[in-house]
């Protein structure tokens, strides 16, 4: 079920899930990836599309800086920025 539900559109309700029935996230890597590519879109929204000033702006070092030691997830924001 959990693999049927590893889509774009479904990844939450998937994740949602192995959380509630404590499955092993390691066990879906492609649920996975597409969980920590959404992870990075929502800090680098904060950075496109709020303004500075504003309480949700992330500066684009602050977003760098949450995912530090994470080299995988830092290249899907550079991904994502390019």
């Amino acid at each position: 079920m959990v693999k049927t539900l590893s889509t774009q559109e479904h990844c939450k309700l998937a994740a949602g899930l192995i959380k509630e029935f404590k499955f092993d996230i390691n066990d879906f890597p492609e649920l996975n990836e597409m969980l920590e590519k959404a992870n990075i879109k929502f800090f680098l929204k904060k950075f496109l599309y709020k303004k500075p000033g504003e309480e949700e702006n992330y500066s684009l070092d602050r977003v760098e800086d949450l995912f530090f030691g994470f080299r995988w997830m830092l290249s899907f924001l550079v991904e994502d920025l390019v």
